[in-house]
């Protein structure tokens, strides 16, 4: 079993198949070949019961806040309020990434929701030239 495993898996990844279907297919034959009992028929219920979750219903309201908050305007304006607070700083514009992803996963209770890279509000304050590094622009 380990042997087939093992070779399965190099095999499927050899073949540039995403990592999650490759994981899926190894389960799905050693279900079938290796298990006195079938563990597909299970399958709804483990699926159903794990995402019948209380916990999981954050994870759309998350992204229905970063909406409000972008199209409303409130993204930019806080961006805009932060980087003039800290624009006097070596480095002003990461501070102002910083301190926007700090208020942001404060208010939203999740700093991963803030961790988007990087965000529309800071890109048109950066320009780039061909050749040149990333600079920072008053515009």
């Amino acid at each position: 079993m380990i042997f087939f495993t093992s070779a399965g898996l190099l095999f499927l990844l050899a073949l540039s198949i995403p990592v999650g279907i490759v994981l899926f297919l190894l389960a799905f034959g050693i279900d079938t070949f290796f298990s006195p009992f079938p563990l597909m028929r299970g399958l709804g219920q483990v699926v159903w019961s794990s995402s019948n979750s209380g916990t999981l219903i954050a994870i759309p309201f998350f992204v229905l806040l970063g909406e409000i908050l972008v199209r409303s305007g409130i993204a930019r304006r806080t961006y805009s309020a932060l980087e003039a607070w800290v624009s006097w700083l070596p480095g002003g514009l990461i501070h102002a990434n910083i301190a926007t992803a700090t208020l942001f996963s404060a208010t939203s209770g999740s700093s991963v929701a803030t961790s988007r890279s990087p965000p529309p509000q800071q890109q048109h304050r950066m320009s780039h030239k061909p050749g040149r590094p990333w600079r920072h622009s008053n515009r």
